[in-house]
């Protein structure tokens, strides 16, 4: 019911609905703090664990960036390949002459045909035009760097 409430997606909320018709004879919780205390870390609850952190954050209606014990940042949920391709493309943007124009994530093209049918579509992160035609294709990649890997 609370992340229904949250929501400001069109498939978040039908999913949100989709989900609570499941519960409908499940009783509201009248503590859910008092709940968590509750909860056996026994084998058959296992499957729990990873969501425990998450129902956490979102019945205590919590920030993940204002948190500070061992769930801290799990709920950033922005696909971060997302927010670096977005970050990439405007800081090209950004400093481009003039003459070029720089549009995400289209146009998409067909690499092959297949009977009439496209196939192998291509759909570029980035791509740098001048006077109406591509000049320049990219592919933005997000990767964790861990600190003592040695990269070659």
């Amino acid at each position: 019911m609370q992340v229904l409430k949250w929501s400001k997606d069109n498939k978040n909320t039908r999913l949100a609905k989709h989900f609570l018709m499941f519960f409908d004879e499940v009783a509201l919780s009248q503590n859910y703090k008092s709940d968590f205390g509750k909860y056996s870390k026994s084998r058959d609850m296992r499957h729990y664990k990873n969501i425990l952190p998450w129902l956490k954050l979102i019945l205590n209606q919590q920030s993940p960036f204002t948190l500070k014990d061992k769930y801290t940042g799990i709920s950033f949920l922005i696909p971060m390949e997302k927010l670096f391709e977005k970050y990439v493309a405007k800081i090209l943007a950004k400093n481009l002459p003039s003459a070029y124009k720089l549009s995400e994530q289209k146009p998409e093209k067909a690499l092959a045909y297949f009977y009439g049918k496209k196939i192998f579509t291509m759909k570029p992160d980035i791509v740098i035009s001048s006077k109406g035609k591509p000049v320049c294709i990219l592919d933005s990649k997000w990767k964790l760097i861990y600190e003592n890997k040695k990269y070659e």
